[in-house]
């Protein structure tokens, strides 16, 4: 099986998944964002894929914020709600689970300060536990 992974900067990698995706015979596909000389510009002219023949996009985190990317994160957004509507599944991690969650309706917000290690969250409803989180 093919999977379009989304790294978004020239660094990126899928750590454990990668080990994983090879044992359940998946094959990753990568598309770089950001390449490593415009790192420091990262609003680059980037395109996606068209995810209707791969059997999984994994979409990774980023070191930007969303604002200083506008341009390709709006494509980005595009790209994962065709990938869902073509029912594609999506793994999103950090930043590409941000954009999922815009691509499906969501919005985030930027914290006033970086959450970085374990701490406490209380998810809204009872589908999710509450307790220390890493982030």
């Amino acid at each position: 099986m093919r999977a379009i992974v989304i790294g978004h900067d020239h660094v990126a990698g899928l750590g454990a998944l990668g080990p994983a995706l090879e044992r359940r015979g998946i094959r990753p596909e990568w598309t770089t964002v950001v390449p490593a000389d415009r790192y420091d510009t990262p609003d680059v002219d980037a395109g996606f894929p068209d995810p209707t023949e791969a059997g999984l996009v994994v979409t990774l985190g980023a070191p930007w914020s969303r604002e200083r990317i506008a341009g390709w994160a709006a494509r980005e957004v595009a790209f994962l709600r065709r990938t869902h509507d073509a029912g594609v599944p999506v793994l999103a991690i950090c930043f590409g689970a941000q954009l999922l969650a815009e691509a499906l309706g969501g919005s985030g917000t930027t914290l006033p300060a970086a959450r970085i290690g374990w701490h406490p969250v209380d998810p809204a409803g009872d589908r999710l536990p509450a307790g220390p989180w890493f982030c």
